[in-house]
């Protein structure tokens, strides 16, 4: 039987790929339809058991909740099976707050909210220190974005050197640096109160024929690639390509990047930009098949009453051939 797919605001492309490489079908309701509707309003034999995929982003995930969590109580009450968030970027915390804006829960209490409206979480390397893997109580699959990343960089730029913002992520651009046979180098972050950012910068190697690549997980106030961008062109280092696999900067952080010497910046399309270059929905595509064909039928009990928080999370590359 098909899997339903309803497409949040923003999600259509995601929607349109899930769609293409999935056993699915258009849900013949939209989100707004589900929401103005009565609790069982859209009965019907054809949903009865019928899986259904909510795609799109949720980067303000707070206000989110409540109309996710009334769309789920509606597809439930019509009958749907299991329900899983699709959602290529998952803001379990706040990447900054605007001055006056209200503190944001914690992350254990909108996996909570989360884990009581879907039957399974999908998304793309959630930010750190979050540790979703043990806040959830439902399947959490994670896909990691720094194969496609280390693809796209292979076709696009020669000769890269690979400048990671943080030792703790310096496990994947480890990996992505041996693939492409190239040196990387880790510049050690530090927020100050104020807001600004200081990099702690080893010896700089004698790169000067290479092109730094700045990979972060995030690209938000741009503060840390302004930082970057500083330290690597006082080197005399090339015009540096700046990489976040989230893009959340406005296009005035655009502008200071490039006035500062970026040569180009590029996100992943896990929320529709102006930078989206490099697509992740394949792997995200590969990712749902997998976990639709891993999770139980709803109902069903579990094989074990001792399930282990490991047990619960899953995780894949963002991989595919070249």
């Amino acid at each position: 039987m098909p899997v339903w797919i309803i497409a949040l605001p923003g999600g259509e492309a995601l929607a349109a790929a899930l769609l293409e490489g999935l056993d699915a079908a258009t849900c013949p309701f939209g989100i707004r339809d589900w929401l103005a509707a009565s609790a069982g309003q859209h009965s019907s034999p054809a949903l009865a058991g019928r899986d259904v995929l909510i795609a799109g982003s949720l980067p303000l995930l707070p206000r989110q909740t409540v109309p996710l969590a009334a769309l789920s109580d509606r597809l439930r009450a019509a009958g749907a099976g299991r329900i899983v968030l699709v959602a290529p970027y998952l803001a379990l915390a706040p990447t900054r707050l605007a001055a006056g804006e209200a503190p944001w829960p914690p992350p254990a209490a909108l996996a909570r909210r989360l884990s009581a409206l879907a039957d399974a979480v999908l998304t793309v390397d959630p930010l750190p220190n979050c540790e979703p893997e043990k806040i959830f109580s439902i399947p959490f699959a994670t896909v990691a974005a720094f194969p496609t990343i280390t693809r796209w960089i292979d076709a696009h730029v020669a000769r890269p050197l690979i400048v990671q913002l943080d030792a703790g992520r310096c496990l994947w651009t480890a990996a992505m640096a041996s693939r492409l046979e190239c040196p990387q180098l880790v510049l050690h972050r530090v927020r100050n109160t104020d807001g600004s950012v200081e990099l702690s910068v080893p010896d700089l190697p004698d790169a000067t024929d290479r092109t730094p690549v700045i990979v972060d997980d995030a690209i938000c106030s741009g503060r840390s690639q302004l930082a970057a961008l500083h330290r690597l062109r006082s080197a005399g280092l090339p015009a540096p390509v700046c990489i976040g696999i989230h893009a959340l900067f406005d296009t005035q952080a655009a502008s200071q990047l490039y006035g500062t010497g970026a040569q180009r910046i590029v996100s992943c399309n896990t929320i529709p930009h102006p930078s989206n270059e490099i697509d992740v929905h394949p792997a995200l595509v590969a990712a749902t098949r997998s976990l639709l064909q891993r999770l139980r039928p709803r109902h069903e009990p579990p094989a074990s009453q001792t399930a282990t928080p490991s047990s619960r999370g899953m995780t894949a590359e963002a991989s595919g051939r070249r």
